[in-house]
This record gives C-alpha cells, structure tokens and sequence, in this order.
C-alpha cells in the first residue's frame, strides 16, 4: 500500500514531465520544418517573379502597351517575349495588354510561335475577371491558382503589373504547371507531414488534394 501510495503519483508526474518535453520537442521541430519548406518552397517562385518583373518591365512592351495597333512595336515587343521565355524554368509566357486585351502567350513546345496572340480579355467575361480585378486592386504582384480555359491549361500564375511610373498598362508573367509543383515541391514525399499554403484571406491555394484549391481567390471575396 505504501509503494502504490508512492508510486502513483511519481509515475503521474514523470508521464506529464516526459509528455510536456515531447510535446516541447514536437513544437520545435515543427517549427524549424515549417521554416525549411517556407524557403524550399518560395525558391523557385522568388526566382520567376524576378524574371516576370523583367518582361514585365520591358520597354519594348510598354510602347507596344501604349500602341496595340502598331506592328513594329508588336514585333520588338514579341522578340523580347521570347528572349525572356527560355529565362523561365517553365519556359513560358503571357502578356496581356489593358489597351485593346490582346493575350499573347507561348509554351515550352514554342506551339505558337508566330502566332502568339491567343485571344482578347474582355471585362464582362466570367473566365477573364484575375485580370480586370488585379488591374483595379493595383496589386504589383500576385500569385493566382487559376484555370486557362482558353489555353486549357491549369497553374500556379505569377502575374506582375505592367507600368509606367503610375499607370497601369497590362500584366505579365509565366506560370507553374499545378500538379507538377505540388508533386516536387508541395509534396516531396516526407512520411507524416502535409503541406497547406493559404493566403492573407485564409484560402487554399496549394494542397495535394487539388480539389480543396481555392482557384481564382483574387476575383473572391473573403
């Protein structure tokens, strides 16, 4: 009776001391991975957004930005387009200009070469509403999870206002194939950890389950 008096309690205390350190330990090592992947995982991001505010940037672009209808400037302005398309790790491209909507893309494959301009933006369109909406927002940069259905394409967008000094004339970026950035760089396969990237607002824009992904959260609210 004696020992069981004893023991209980020393046994209740140093199972809550023991909890408490793993819980201690537990904490910090979550801690230290969360920051490992915050940085493994903005990388190759940090690094497109430099080349996107480089073509965004161009002054080729914003004097075709300022003049659509002048083939000259459309033809420099496509010739630094595709200078910069190979600087992108996914070697592609979009260009969409507030004067007119012109859309001009280009992939890997180089599948529209010479005929770059895709399609027209228009602001009563439903699928083109990130544009108009980051234009109005006067957001330099935003990543955006969207789908191109003009392009039938699904990314992760790196969109960078076009300008000059104060006025907005387009947006310019390239974008992250979706599945392949989860797959080697959301999830590169760590056993009992899951990765969830939210924005200010809270929404999902990146998770292994594609279908939890709040896509377009820049034309949402909050």
């Amino acid at each position: 009776m004696l020992f069981a008096a004893f023991s209980v309690p020393t046994w209740l205390a140093v199972r809550s001391l023991v909890d408490d350190i793993m819980a201690q330990w537990t904490v910090r090592y979550v801690e230290q991975q969360v920051r490992y992947d915050k940085i493994r995982v903005m990388r190759p991001i940090v690094r497109e957004i430099a080349v996107a505010r480089q073509l965004a940037g161009s002054a080729a672009i914003i004097d075709f930005a300022r003049d659509p209808g002048n083939a000259t400037l459309q033809a420099r302005a496509i010739g630094d387009m595709e200078n910069l398309r190979y600087s992108f790790s996914d070697q592609s491209y979009f260009v969409v200009l507030l004067n007119g909507g012109q859309y001009f893309h280009n992939n890997r494959q180089g599948e529209y070469t010479g005929r770059q301009f895709r399609y027209t933006v228009r602001p009563d369109a439903p699928k083109d509403s990130w544009f108009y909406d980051q234009i109005a927002q006067r957001r330099d940069l935003h990543l955006n999870v969207n789908i191109d259905r003009s392009l039938g394409v699904t990314k992760l967008w790196i969109n960078v206002l076009i300008r000059d000094r104060d006025e907005v004339l387009g947006i310019a970026g390239t974008g992250f194939d979706l599945t392949e950035f989860i797959e080697n760089v959301v999830e590169p396969g760590t056993t009992g950890l899951t990765r969830v990237l939210i924005d200010g607002a809270g929404a999902i824009q990146l998770y292994r389950d594609q279908s939890l992904i709040d896509f377009s959260s820049i034309s949402k609210s909050s």
